[in-house]
């Protein structure tokens, strides 16, 4: 382990010395879609020293990203709180690896600011459609899985699973390791052994897709938003297909009250899309009566482990347990509930439970950070179209913070998801810098890069097209 640590720890500062920063960018997310996540690697990986490296090279943006900071500080803050853990922690590679977490985002989330600022929006096209492989895959393989289960026990047993998910697949057949994939009705595609985690990061890759879409007028990516979208939708999670309905219906509405004409009334729109997401998923609980049943089925566990969770929390509220802390303290007979060791299936007592108050306290902040850069960006000048696209990529934070409310999956999401997070962050944070007016300078030099007509009231920007001043044919 430690040797494997010194050798790639090097290679990933190597590599954001030497490749161009969407290549560096399209690596680092292939990697962390595919590498499973108990290996090793992905503590290097998810440290983002490379990331981190690939923005010193370059010059700074020349505006001044405002929100950039407190997203920085918000998870650097996060992972010092974790490394405070590390002594209480029975599991200390998982605390390390969830540290390591917390800073590659804020490192590869700036890395993506300076790649959207300097290189457009052609770089963050070429990042998606080298990630476009291993997208489809995994939907495809979600869905034939859902349908074919010999097909889905077959991989799960074969050495090649291994490759992506370690022993994980293998592990289906035992007490210990077996996950709700081995339901009929199930399916969590070739990276997944458990259907929440693998609807969750499928909603949030789903989500950077479409901003992507909105914002360079590409069609491509609709054929990997269809595939992704019909996975989560029979892939078998009941938090997955509601959040597939409401989050895009509540990014519609946002949009739109972001155009209104006077603040009183754009409240009045986003409190109407609160109330329209919230009645939405109660009329759906309240008509499909099969889903509502296998929800109260999967309720009432969940609220046992909370029950639980909170009792372990008043014995241990400043430290908590530490990482591993809740699986040894069930392991010991501390945990009384009449089934096999499982996760809180709450971010928020898992992370006190995890990291203690501080971790806890981060995670909060970082949900304020991430809504106040949604609604700043969302309110940005700008057609409904590049609202929208800001508005998608505030809902693929939603999605991993709401899912994780009643799941096992973290605020930050999955390893796979990490470098979308990170470009969904770029496009709300260097987006309200794009569509500023552009200075005359600018538009001189902008004739002088192009000899198509450039068009007034906008900004220029490297060869992509924003709202306003824009060129064709660069």
């Amino acid at each position: 382990m430690t040797l494997l640590l010194l050798a790639a720890t090097p290679v990933a500062i190597v590599c954001g010395l030497l490749l161009p920063r969407w290549l560096f960018f399209g690596v680092m997310g292939i990697f962390g879609m595919l590498l499973p996540r108990a290996n090793v690697l992905q503590i290097p990986l998810h440290s983002g020293l490379g990331g981190l490296v690939a923005w010193m090279r370059a010059r700074r943006p020349d505006h001044k990203v405002r929100g950039l900071a407190p997203l920085v500080i918000t998870l650097l803050f996060g992972a010092a709180t974790i490394v405070l853990s590390f002594a209480s922690s029975p599991d200390f590679p998982a605390s390390l690896q969830a540290a390591c977490s917390w800073a590659a985002l804020a490192s590869t989330s700036v890395l993506a600011v300076n790649l959207i600022m300097k290189d457009g929006l052609g770089a963050v096209g070429k990042v998606l459609a080298l990630l476009t492989p291993i997208a489809l895959a995994q939907a495809l393989t979600t869905l034939v899985f859902r349908f074919i289960p010999t097909i889905e026990s077959a991989y799960y047993s074969s050495s090649i699973s291994k490759i992506f998910l370690g022993g994980a697949g293998q592990a289906l057949s035992t007490d210990t390791g077996r996950n709700n994939v081995v339901s009929l009705v199930r399916a969590g595609g070739f990276l997944f052994v458990n259907v929440n985690r693998a609807s969750m990061v499928m909603g949030i890759i789903l989500l950077a897709y479409c901003a992507y879409a909105l914002l360079s007028s590409k069609k491509w990516p609709l054929l990997v938003v269809i595939p992704l979208a019909a996975a989560i939708a029979l892939g078998g999670s009941k938090t997955g297909i509601a959040l597939l309905v409401v989050l895009p219906l509540f990014s519609i509405f946002l949009a739109t009250a972001s155009r209104a004409a006077n603040a009183p009334a754009r409240m009045g729109l986003v409190l109407s899309a609160l109330a329209a997401a919230v009645v939405g998923v109660q009329v759906f609980f309240a008509t499909a009566d099969d889903f509502l049943a296998a929800s109260e089925e999967t309720l009432q566990p969940r609220l046992q482990l909370w029950g639980e969770a909170i009792r372990a929390i008043r014995e241990n509220w400043f430290l908590g347990l530490g990482y591993g802390g809740w699986t040894q303290r069930w392991e010991q007979g501390n945990v009384h509930i009449p089934f096999s060791i499982r996760p809180v299936h709450d971010w928020f007592l898992q992370a006190w439970l995890d990291g203690g108050i501080l971790f806890a306290a981060a995670n909060v902040i970082f949900v304020f950070v991430i809504v106040t850069i949604t609604l700043r960006a969302v309110s940005s000048p700008g057609s409904f179209q590049y609202k929208l696209a800001m508005a998608f990529a505030g809902a693929a934070f939603l999605w991993a913070i709401i899912h994780g409310l009643g799941d096992n999956t973290s605020i930050l999401s999955d390893p796979p998801a990490l470098v979308f997070l990170a470009l969904l962050a770029g496009f709300m944070l260097a987006g309200p810098h794009l569509t500023r007016p552009a200075t005359p300078d600018e538009a001189t030099t902008a004739s002088a890069l192009t000899s198509d007509k450039i068009y007034a009231g906008g900004t220029y920007v490297r060869g992509f097209y924003v709202k306003g001043l824009y060129t064709k044919g660069r």
